[in-house]
């Protein structure tokens, strides 16, 4: 099915956003396949599921509800096809960052998963971090 074809004022909008760029809009719709969808100026951007937060999403409306007015970043521009990519995270520190500055320092954190080459331990709010099995302990209890 070929993509609708643009107006020249859409042509013309589209021309001036530059890859990088904030911008504000307003969430319109939350489709069912993980999608949102943002107003920014008469123009519909989307936000992938992955774009939303630097932790795990499940449904897009545990982070933005319509109506919402958001400041995202612009992924990329494609005219030719008429879309827009958007990003919340790129404007959210990297938690990584921030663990990277604990690398050799004791940590503490809930275990949220055991798989056979070690444990998945939360050591922060939106990260989590894998250690070999090799220096774990026996978990005192087995998850269900």
């Amino acid at each position: 099915m070929p993509e609708p074809a643009l107006s020249d004022p859409e042509k013309n909008f589209l021309r001036t956003l530059r890859r990088g760029q904030r911008i504000e809009g307003t969430v319109i719709e939350i489709a069912d396949f993980g999608v949102t969808f943002v107003d920014i100026g008469g123009f519909t951007a989307m936000i992938n599921i992955p774009e939303l937060s630097w932790r795990r999403v499940n449904y897009p409306a545990d982070v933005v509800f319509v109506g919402q007015q958001i400041t995202a970043e612009i992924l990329d521009g494609d005219i030719e096809r008429g879309r827009v990519a958007l990003s919340l995270k790129a404007l959210q520190d990297d938690p990584l960052t921030e663990l990277e500055q604990q690398i050799g320092s004791l940590v503490s954190g809930p275990v949220t998963k055991i798989v056979p080459i070690g444990v998945f331990v939360r050591v922060e709010a939106s990260t989590r971090s894998a250690r070999r099995r090799s220096g774990a302990r026996t978990p005192a209890c087995s998850p269900r």
